[in-house]
């Protein structure tokens, strides 16, 4: 075969199988990773940190939010995290976080001296010029003076990261480096085993990503193993999270980060879309990707973690269920008592029936007697006046009665709502009831569909 027909073969292969979610390989599940107490660096040290290059075949990927997010969320669960930019085209994370990059380097001008980021030359950073974010992650950008950088050899440069990494790997447990995206030197240097001890390709799901990924893994075949090498789908919609989480983990892939319109709204204003104090959507994403990356390393953490949300979410939760049973028991009572009424106006109505009837026989009742004998004069006024007295009583139980039916159809209208928001009532606290029993995913999900 030539070789131009084996290039074209192979890219066929590619994107034959693009269209799959990045074109799922059957490969051994990996053995579950068990916490160890210490490992054992590149250099043959043992240490408790571990550092992951995030890395991806083409820009727009989300890679440098990613790295953020992921270091936010393990620094809100008590471990010490860092960021390191290591991006030196586009300084992401240190662009990211720029009003705190100013802030910092204003303090330390202040003083003695000028702040040192990682490509600033000459090639030096000290513990002053690693930033203490708001969020307490830390972070060594790129760099202070966003001036042109003096070039510098590859090799000294290697040497100088392998060293600062020494260092600061014993002040943290997890190191995030953010690579510039493609295979140039230093993204190489990064993702290479010499530096990082996992790396984590975060691609977009298309096929052009898909393409790109395996790319990026047939250049750097050696350094890109299987044991070492995750892909992360970023931007995926919502619907199909669920549904390849499971299967992805099996096959190296982390489980995907959605890609909704919060998530958007949050990107378009420099945000992340972490809902750190009660959780959403995404924060159960990133919280299930973190599970699938440092298995039981962070598993007590992110179930103390989610617990502490469930609790703050079910708080107010127990007061609307509170506030629905009283609700129901005054609507209750209130129906009681319109049955009362109902029960007494049905028995008016049917004394004011037999009433008018009585009246009105009695009139009936005159104008027979009076044609069949023969009165007086004062008797036959005495009687008219007493049969149109009667007539007259019976006309006015029949208003009366009239206005009772009236109100039976009012009172009807009345029980139909009383039953309509009873079953309102009845509804929303069964809901309730599950929420107050779910776990944090549940309350989140619901939290979403309106109550009551």
């Amino acid at each position: 075969m030539t070789r131009s027909r084996k290039i074209s073969f192979e890219f066929s292969a590619i994107l034959s199988t693009a269209w799959l979610p990045f074109g799922f390989r059957k490969r051994r599940q990996p053995k579950s990773r068990k916490r160890e107490e210490l490992r054992v660096n590149w250099l043959g040290e043992k240490t408790m940190s571990k550092i992951f290059c995030f890395a991806s075949s083409k820009g727009g990927s989300g890679k440098t939010v990613l790295t953020a997010t992921f270091a936010t969320f393990l620094t809100a669960i008590g471990k010490r995290t860092l960021m390191i930019d290591v991006d030196r085209a586009t300084h992401g994370l240190t662009l990211l976080y720029l009003s705190e990059v100013k802030k910092h380097m204003d303090g330390i001008e202040g003083g003695n001296g000028t702040p040192k980021g990682l490509f600033d030359t000459p090639l030096h950073v000290s513990d002053r010029d690693v930033i203490t974010l708001n969020s307490q992650v830390s972070l060594v950008p790129a760099t202070y003076d966003f001036k042109e950088a003096e070039e510098f050899s590859h090799h000294d440069f290697t040497i100088f990261l392998r060293e600062l990494l020494k260092k600061l790997r014993e002040s943290y447990d997890f190191i995030f480096l953010d690579a510039q995206a493609g295979s140039d030197q230093l993204s190489r240097l990064a993702m290479s085993g010499k530096i990082s001890d996992e790396v984590i390709i975060v691609s977009e799901y298309d096929p052009m990503s898909a393409a790109g990924v395996e790319r990026l893994k047939g250049l750097l075949r050696e350094e890109l193993t299987y044991m070492r090498t995750w892909v992360l789908l970023n931007k995926m919609l919502p619907d199909f999270v669920d549904t390849f989480s499971d299967f992805l983990e099996v096959t190296k892939y982390l489980s995907p980060i959605p890609w909704d319109a919060d998530v958007v709204r949050a990107y378009s204003r420099r945000r992340l879309a972490l809902d750190l104090e009660y959780g959403n959507e995404y924060t159960l994403a990133v919280m299930q990707t973190l599970k699938g990356l440092l298995g039981e390393d962070i598993g007590s953490e992110i179930e103390q973690w989610a617990e502490t949300r469930a609790l703050n979410i079910r708080q107010p939760l127990e007061e609307q269920y509170r506030d629905a049973e009283k609700e129901l028991e005054g609507l209750l009572k209130a129906k009681a008592r319109y049955e009362q009424e109902q029960v007494k106006r049905r028995f008016a109505k049917r004394m004011s029936f037999l009433i008018t009837s009585m009246l009105i026989s009695f009139s009936g009742l005159y104008f027979v007697l009076r044609g069949a004998y023969s009165f007086s004069f004062s008797s036959k006024l005495m009687l008219a006046l007493i049969a149109g007295g009667f007539l007259m009583v019976g006309i006015m139980f029949s208003f009366y009665y009239v206005q009772l039916s009236e109100k039976k159809r009012e009172f009807g209208i009345e029980e139909s709502r009383f039953v309509r928001q009873a079953g309102i009532l009845e509804d929303r606290l069964k809901r309730l009831e599950i929420l107050r029993k779910g776990d944090l995913k549940t309350l989140i999900k619901k939290r979403q569909e309106p109550v009551g």
